[in-house]
């Protein structure tokens, strides 16, 4: 139960009882915010129940630092016990437990002294604490208490750290002008725009040799690759730029830098599904999530990594005409083509149910909305995952009193018929289903943590997450008063609604068409193997074709191209020319 939900008569019960909640210590906070008051004649009864409190877990002892205990004595307890925790779960919750300094009274608190302890003994606790302080000097009211924590970090990590950190705001400063200027651009001219501003960020490298990204300590490189760098033609228009990978036998680092977009949101929802993927793991169930890196490094810009070899579902789909998201055959196809073999098919499609699952169970979860074919993405080895997290714990966007999210996730036919190998149920569909019941189970019994993680983060400014009310969406999803069989058959029910929903479907075909107004004639497909539009302007006449027979000099060259290329020309063809009857 809430602590909001308990009535005045439900909290004095629960006081007088107080001694008979040992055998759950994770009732601790429950208890404390029914005590009758907390002025001074109260205080050694609350501190005699801290004093004889069994040991509690560091998990449920996140929820004795939030701003509903401001007192020393409690504050300190919780620091007890959480400082059991390693330094890996502590990653895990370091946004959270930035936000709870806002709640000390005092700039010298038990809490300042075990952040900044285990900061200077763990680069990565260091790195990542670095930049949530930096973030919440952008907070008005509590800018201060940031600006003096920040100062003590600094003097505590030593000269080398504090050099490179100079380098990281060097370099995030550097892309954050020129993501705003490509932005403010006309679209005709941001691609010289691009170009030109490249020519900074080369010349940062030059003088600082290398550098390591926000998103990550372990992401070191030492320049820009401007021939792979471009931008999306989304609102925002955020950067995809590839960064050359000090390890000489490393891939570059592809990232999307974003300027004029809040990110913070789209962190918080994946530092959850992070969460909830150790918990499944955690418990011998790897549902082959794609866990992806996002960071914000101010008040509207940030990073976000790109994972390769992925394409949206609307691409996907439209290969297939711009109804295709009606289809059933799409996803199925397009994992085909990428593996080609038996084998490899079937490991694809075995990602693709456990993958599929997670995202219907952490969606769900977190209340994700705004979910449409171009923030759902697939990989060449079957995993799909979402991405774009604007709108959460169910604040759909509505058109006038009808949500736009009317299905409780997505999973559409063409999911079903990748998971079934046909338009027939099969075995594998059962199997679906018990898994994505099965993930949902082991998630509601950490309906605590996750109340606790977000209810840490209701003062960091997210529009979306301002109030206890907020919370409700995740309580509610998590359903902790039912029973396991009883959430098992809703969660079932669930699914059946999903995939009988038509709306989902139209809301594909909606964005489709949107995206083919939007997107316009400089966004054509291109081939991945002659990645160059080519155009009556700009080629005067351009056709691929297998044997070339040269006026002058005279001579005849061969192009090889596999049958894969071809297809793939003729997919991209019928993309271009829709109403047009290709040979097959």
């Amino acid at each position: 139960m809430q602590p909001a939900r308990l009535t005045d008569t439900d909290r004095k019960r629960l006081w007088e009882k107080r001694y008979y909640c040992h055998e759950q210590p994770g009732s601790l906070p429950l208890l404390l915010t029914s005590a009758p008051s907390w002025e001074w004649a109260c205080l050694p009864d609350i501190y005699a129940l801290l004093k004889q409190w069994t040991y509690m877990n560091h998990q449920d002892a996140l929820g004795l630092l939030h701003a509903t205990f401001p007192d020393q004595e409690v504050r300190r307890t919780a620091i007890h016990w959480i400082d059991s925790m390693s330094d890996a779960e502590l990653l895990d919750y370091l946004p959270q437990l930035v936000q709870a300094l806002k709640y000390e009274c005092y700039l010298d608190s038990p809490l300042v002294r075990f952040l900044m302890k285990r900061a200077i003994c763990d680069l990565r606790i260091t790195h990542y604490f670095f930049w949530l302080l930096k973030d919440g000097l952008k907070d008005s009211q509590f800018s201060i208490r940031y600006q003096y924590l920040l100062a003590a970090l600094l003097c505590c990590c030593g000269k080398g750290l504090r050099e490179e950190f100079d380098r990281q705001c060097c370099l995030v400063n550097t892309l954050a002008k020129l993501a705003q200027q490509v932005r403010e651009a006309a679209p005709s001219s941001r691609q010289a725009i691009l170009r030109d501003g490249l020519v900074d960020v080369k010349q940062f490298f030059s003088t600082n040799g290398s550098c390591r990204l926000p998103l990550s300590p372990s992401l070191l490189v030492k320049g820009i690759v401007p021939r792979d760098c471009s931008y999306f033609n989304s609102k925002a228009v955020p950067l995809k730029l590839s960064f050359q990978n000090v390890d000489a036998l490393g891939e570059n680092i592809r990232v999307i830098f974003k300027c004029g977009d809040d990110l913070r949101q789209d962190m918080l929802t994946l530092q959850m599904i992070r969460i909830m993927n150790k918990i499944w793991v955690q418990k011998g169930l790897d549902m082959r999530m794609v866990i992806f890196r996002c960071f914000s490094t101010g008040r509207g810009r940030g990073m976000v990594e790109m994972i390769p070899n992925t394409e949206t579902l609307r691409k996907i789909q439209v290969e297939h005409g711009v109804t295709g998201s009606f289809k059933d055959r799409p996803l199925a196809d397009w994992l085909q083509k990428h593996n080609p073999t038996e084998d490899e098919y079937e490991k694809a499609v075995e990602n693709f149910i456990y993958s599929c699952a997670g995202c219907c169970v952490a969606t769900y979860v977190l209340g994700i909305c705004d979910r449409h074919n171009d923030n759902i993405m697939l990989k060449t080895t079957g995993h799909m995952f979402h991405i774009g997290f604007g709108r959460f714990l169910g604040h759909a966007q509505m058109f006038g009193n009808i949500k736009r999210d009317r299905a409780p996730f997505v999973f559409t036919s063409d999911m079903a018929y990748v998971i079934n190998g046909g338009d027939k149920p099969s075995s594998r569909f059962h199997d679906f289903v018990d898994l994505c019941c099965q993930a949902y189970n082991l998630i509601r019994k950490h309906t605590h943590l996750f109340l606790n993680l977000l209810g840490l983060m209701l003062s960091c400014g997210i529009p979306e997450l301002s109030d206890f009310e907020d919370l409700k969406c995740v309580y509610d999803a998590l359903r902790p008063q039912d029973s396991e069989a009883d959430t098992t058959t809703y969660f079932t029910r669930l699914i059946e609604s999903s995939l009988g929903s038509v709306a989902t479907k139209l809301n594909f075909f909606i964005h489709n068409l949107a995206q083919m107004k939007f997107t316009g004639s400089d966004t054509r497909p291109v081939l991945s193997f002659a990645p160059r539009v080519h155009t009556l302007k700009t080629s005067g006449r351009s056709t691929y074709i297998v044997k070339v027979q040269w006026e002058s000099p005279c001579e005849v060259t061969y192009v090889q191209r596999t049958f894969e290329e071809f297809q793939e020309l003729h997919d991209k063809l019928r993309l271009i020319f829709p109403s047009s009857h290709l040979p097959r």
